[in-house]
């Protein structure tokens, strides 16, 4: 007989009048029937005796649900060592985690980044500038080179123009 049909047994029993598990019922794992255990149902005295078989479809129940209760209990117990230490794992996770991945300290990451690109953007800007400038300022002392050259030339030929007239003077006609 399976567990629902025991169940639904006793459920007939209770409904005829049953109304106390007899002493027959005394099974190692169940307490006596004066004791007050949780385990064990306490029902009102009853006017007929149970089978011998219903008494032993009562005990084979009653420790399934002992059985199913330390069960159930272990279940418990393995969940909460597995939760305290899924708990200490992610606090020794966070514990590592480096300081610049707390989100206040990304915001401020975030922020010097931002500042920094604008910097450098200006920085940029100016270096262009500069160069231009530069670029500038080379072509006007190449210019500046240039004609100075000529002058220098110019001034070598009137150097010997001078230096000939010179001559021209001072020699007799």
């Amino acid at each position: 007989m399976s567990i629902d049909e025991e169940i639904a047994a006793l459920r007939a029993l209770q409904a005829n009048g049953e109304t106390k598990v007899p002493a027959a019922f005394g099974h190692k794992s169940a307490k006596p029937s004066g004791a007050d255990s949780p385990l064990t149902p306490m029902i009102a005295k009853s006017s007929a005796p149970l089978s011998l078989s219903q008494t032993e479809k009562m005990a084979r129940l009653q420790i399934e649900k002992q059985q199913a209760e330390q069960a159930l209990d272990k279940e418990r117990q393995n969940s909460l060592k597995m939760e305290a230490a899924y708990q200490i794992q992610l606090r020794a996770a966070l514990a590592a985690r480096p300081k610049s991945l707390e989100p206040g300290e990304m915001a401020k990451q975030v922020t010097a980044n931002q500042t920094l690109q604008k910097d450098f953007e200006y920085l940029k800007v100016q270096s262009k500038r500069g160069e231009s400038d530069l670029l500038d300022a080379l072509e006007q002392l190449e210019q500046a080179r240039k004609e100075s050259e000529f002058l220098r030339k110019k001034f070598r030929e009137l150097q010997a123009e001078n230096q000939k007239l010179r001559r021209a003077l001072s020699t007799p006609r």
